[in-house]
């Protein structure tokens, strides 16, 4: 199954956030080697993102959004995604 993370930062990106960027992206790319995340769209203000989990239920795509270091800083909303032909 697909599910879409819609992600928003709870803040503003301060010194704190910005610091945990590199491993966010390392995290992303572990993610992605797994074939667990295939896509992630970033918003130019950093403000918010979108990711595209393949797993094969709601909880692993859930448990692969809870491993990233930015988890405790966003409000995140799951939403499964229909197969279209």
């Amino acid at each position: 199954m697909k599910f879409l993370a819609s992600n928003q930062m709870k803040q503003a990106p301060n010194a704190e956030v910005m610091a945990l960027f590199p491993a966010e992206q390392a995290r992303v790319a572990e993610l992605m080697a797994q074939g667990v995340l295939e896509t992630l769209y970033v918003a130019a203000d950093y403000s918010k993102a979108w990711l595209v989990f393949q797993t094969e239920s709601e909880e692993i795509a859930r448990q692969a959004v809870e491993s990233l270091p930015l988890h405790k800083f966003l409000q995140v909303e799951l939403t499964p995604l229909a197969e279209m032909g």
